[in-house]
């Protein structure tokens, strides 16, 4: 079975600080990251089972790890200004 992400739609009110906006970003990090590791996982096993061909959820793969870069990044600039 390949990994399908789900995502449920909320809302909440808060400060835009940049505590609020790191801690958003080490939430989404941590979520996204999981997805990673499963979808490696997924795609190793793929292989394993001498599966040929492109690995059905490559693009996936991609997308979360280009998107972690980018919130990395964020964090990162944030870090440099505001971390203590």
């Amino acid at each position: 079975m390949l990994f399908s992400p789900t995502y449920e739609l909320r809302y909440r009110i808060v400060d835009l600080t940049p505590d609020t906006s790191m801690a958003w970003l080490k939430d989404q990090i941590a979520q996204d990251y999981d997805d990673k590791q499963r979808l490696n996982m997924a795609m190793e096993e793929w292989y394993g089972n001498g599966k040929k061909g492109r690995f059905p959820a490559l693009s996936q793969l991609e997308q979360v790890t280009a998107k972690l870069s980018r919130m990395d990044s964020s964090y990162k600039r944030l870090w440099d200004v505001y971390g203590q």
